[in-house]
């Protein structure tokens, strides 16, 4: 076999192991999600009773709770959500929870959010309502609970800060948690922005569209023209070794 054709060979096998490589890459490229849970959720994987019926609305205080699958204090937290909160504010309240001893992209968010509330992390469950944090949870807890969600169902100007933290710092960033230098420069009381993020399935996706766009039209592009680019190559080795076998030919007659 001449050198050109060997060196012709080991191209196509190098564009094509080159292939999975890419598609691998784009993959890991890819949004992920934050998994959230509604109230309901959270209660049934806690094997906790409830017996209330919840519609879910934007213009509802949101309360956001980040708390650990078989965390004691998460526990009675969440059975004091179900028999206590959603009896009172079942019309006015919508709680969200994010599990994060086993998620870690619910840590994550966990750890950047306390961080704009000027919290440090220091456990769960870690209750968010407004601008207003409850690290731990106790029965002294529950009046300030109370006086915290009123406050929020009066207040005309309210701040999401999970919206928030997703907005400024969301999926595709390359930010890394453990320095929170940028989270300190960003004062979220003037860079408040409209509902970014959608809820699907009981999960959170952000709703930034570039990197989907983009993820989306790579994937696009690599499943259109990695055929196109095979066959163009099998045709031109196809032509040369035709004509070569015809120049072959022509030589030995």
């Amino acid at each position: 076999m001449k050198k050109k054709y060997k060196l012709l060979i080991v191209a196509v096998l190098a564009f094509l192991f080159m292939i999975p490589s890419a598609f691998a890459l784009s993959i890991e490229k890819a949004p992920t999600k934050y998994t959230q849970k509604v109230l309901e959720e959270a209660l049934e994987s806690e094997k906790i009773d409830y017996d209330f019926k919840h519609e879910y609305s934007n213009n509802h205080v949101k309360m956001y709770l980040f708390y650990g699958k078989g965390c004691y204090y998460c526990h009675n937290f969440l059975e004091y959500a179900a028999n206590n909160l959603m009896d009172k504010y079942n019309d006015t309240l919508d709680i969200y929870a994010y599990e994060v001893w086993f998620e870690t992209n619910n840590k994550e968010l966990y750890d950047g959010v306390a961080k704009l509330l000027d919290e440090k992390p220091a456990g769960v469950p870690f209750i968010v309502i407004g601008e207003t944090s409850f690290n731990g949870y106790s029965d002294d807890y529950d009046e300030k609970i109370f006086a915290a969600i009123d406050k929020e169902i009066d207040n005309k100007n309210r701040v999401d800060m999970v919206e928030t933290y997703i907005t400024k710092y969301g999926y595709g960033q390359d930010y890394d948690h453990d320095d929170y230098d940028d989270l300190d420069d960003f004062d979220h009381h003037d860079d408040i922005h409209d509902f970014g993020q959608h809820q699907v399935d009981g999960e959170l996706e952000d709703f930034n569209p570039m990197p989907v766009v983009l993820f989306t039209l790579l994937v696009i592009l690599m499943i259109v023209a990695i055929p196109v680019v095979i066959v163009v190559i099998i045709v031109i080795v196809v032509i040369i070794i035709a004509k070569n076998s015809g120049k072959n030919k022509k030589n030995t007659q």
